[in-house]
């Protein structure tokens, strides 16, 4: 059995987790139901699975600061996806 999730149903798992900014998780969330529709597969919304493979950075500068081997966006984008979040900031996947 399957629910579909809202964003409403998304925002409301991590309501209590500090990771995401309200704008980050709602980009994010575009992101995985665009990801589900291309795979043609369903996710399973677990926020703790979730946050263990995605953060949330106020900026690119502060991202590099945690890997002194990359030296910019172009090269952090080799390695995993990068999402531009409204207003600021990125979300990346943990590689």
């Amino acid at each position: 059995m399957k629910i579909t999730v809202s964003i409403y149903n998304f925002l409301n798992a991590f309501k209590k987790d500090d990771g995401f900014s309200y704008e980050g998780l709602k980009v994010l969330y575009d992101h995985l139901l665009e990801l589900e529709e291309d795979l043609g597969v369903e996710f399973e919304l677990d926020h703790v699975a979730i946050r263990c493979e995605w953060s949330e950075y106020e900026t690119i500068e502060e991202c590099l600061e945690d890997f002194t081997d990359i030296k910019n966006r172009e090269e952090l984008e080799e390695k995993t996806t990068v999402l531009d979040i409204n207003g600021g900031g990125i979300i990346m996947g943990e590689f």
